[in-house]
């Protein structure tokens, strides 16, 4: 499927409060057959960084509280979180992530 970007190039676009959290605990609105991501592991913050950075789109990472969710630091040492601080902080030093569920055919 061939999609064009051209409108998100010529329109100032963001994306605010991007994150993920550790786990489903604090989504019980989310039905079990909605959870499709497993958020242990660093697929989802991998591949939301790899679409970012494929169209050079702008973005925040949130949220820089260690008990406001989701969360980018473990504690006031700035320590990254395994889910979602860790990619984010490779971002922010300049290394390329690669979404690999964008480049499947669907």
């Amino acid at each position: 499927m061939k999609t064009s970007h051209a409108p998100a190039i010529a329109t100032a676009l963001f994306i605010g409060e991007v994150g993920c959290p550790p786990d489903w605990k604090g989504f019980p609105f989310i039905p079990e057959s909605g959870r499709t991501e497993d958020l242990s592991k660093p697929d989802w913050a991998r591949d939301m960084i790899g679409l970012i950075q494929k169209h050079k789109l702008h973005w925040t990472g949130f949220s820089f509280h260690p008990r406001t969710g989701p969360m980018v630091i473990q504690d006031w040492d700035y320590t990254p979180t395994p889910y979602w601080g860790y990619s984010s902080r490779k971002h922010w030093l300049a290394r390329s992530m690669k979404c690999r569920r964008c480049d499947k055919s669907r």
